[in-house]
């Protein structure tokens, strides 16, 4: 059995809260790293999608990785290639 999420209703003014929720993380990640000379940033999952965009747009030095927690096939379904 495959893992299907539903895909989301951004039609009832569901993006506006989604861009509502990731500026104000950004607003208060930026709060937080104002004092850092080189900032590192590590954004966990789809719901703050928008947020690279957001901190690299104020502070363009950061560094700033995404990592989406999706879920995949079960690992007995899965085939590795094996090196020779």
């Amino acid at each position: 059995m495959s893992y299907r999420p539903h895909t989301p209703d951004l039609s009832r003014g569901g993006l506006e809260y989604y861009q509502a929720v990731n500026l104000k993380f950004a607003e208060a990640l930026l709060e937080e790293m104002k004092d850092v000379e080189k900032p590192m940033v590590l954004v966990q999952d789809y719901h703050f999608a928008l947020l690279p965009r957001l901190i690299k747009e104020k502070r363009p030095e950061a560094k700033v990785a995404i990592f989406w927690h999706i879920r995949g096939r079960r690992p007995r379904h899965l085939t590795f290639p094996v090196a020779s």
